[in-house]
């Protein structure tokens, strides 16, 4: 992303607790659903970034995950919010823990 030369001098850790900041007060300037579809958005490109670096195709993090991959790419697209169990099945599909999921 364009945003990380800025923050290639500062430890990995105080990156993301400035950018988490700076997203929280963008964040704020949005509606709950503008906010909703920001993080869906956001989820789904970091889902499509790691089932990418492990060169899946949605067709196989479908037969890995069990999720369906018309779901799985609507995911991916930021176009619809997914319930934990399917979070979790995700994770299993990919072979990460959840926590590497959900840190974007």
């Amino acid at each position: 992303m364009s945003w990380q030369k800025y923050f290639n001098v500062l430890p990995e850790s105080s990156c993301q607790i400035i950018l988490f900041d700076i997203y929280i007060i963008n964040l704020r300037k949005l509606s709950m659903p503008e906010i909703t579809k920001e993080i869906l958005k956001a989820f789904g490109s970091h889902l499509k970034k790691i089932r990418e670096k492990k060169g899946m195709t949605l067709l196989n993090l479908e037969v890995k995950s069990g999720v369906n991959n018309g779901d799985i790419s609507k995911i991916e697209g930021g176009k619809i919010n997914l319930a934990f169990t399917t979070l979790a099945k995700l994770a299993s599909g990919l072979e990460i823990k959840m926590s590497e999921l959900v840190e974007f």
